[in-house]
């Protein structure tokens, strides 16, 4: 086999553990979507910029709030369900075509952990499906179920 220089040497990447690496430093997101980070008491530690824009939620006002009292309460009881059953299979959750806000409006919202933060990402979504929610919820408790 011959031999490759620097410049051509192969490398090789694991990634097969990319989706489990912490986020280290919460920055910008993803123009399609926001984030908010709570502390393990619920409060808000961060929030992006575009809170605004995507929630109708100030960025900078809903830092140092609770959870509790920007969403509505059937909303963070939800969550808070969802987080607990799905994060059995991965320590992330999924909850598709939700209305997280008192309106009309859909948001996909992924639920992870980062160090001691508990990490929302929302984005907007045009139509709901329920099929969705119903696989991720079965692909939850097949991987718990596995477990014990």
């Amino acid at each position: 086999m011959p031999e490759l220089d620097q410049n051509q040497q192969q490398q090789d990447y694991d990634l097969t553990n990319c989706d489990r690496e912490p986020i280290h430093i919460l920055g910008r997101v993803q123009s399609y979507g926001c984030l908010v980070a709570l502390s393990a008491d619920w409060m808000v530690t961060y929030a992006s910029e575009n809170c605004g824009a995507l929630l109708g939620l100030d960025a900078q006002t809903i830092v140092g709030s609770r959870f509790t009292d920007i969403f509505p309460e059937e909303t963070v009881h939800h969550l808070r369900t969802k987080m607990q059953v799905l994060s059995y299979q991965t320590g992330a959750a999924r909850v598709f075509a939700y209305p997280a806000l008192e309106d009309e409006r859909l948001f996909d919202v992924s639920i992870s952990q980062s160090d001691h933060n508990i990490i929302f990402e929302f984005e907007p979504r045009a139509e709901g499906s329920q099929n969705d929610q119903d696989r991720s919820t079965v692909r939850a408790l097949i991987g718990r179920v596995k477990r014990h």
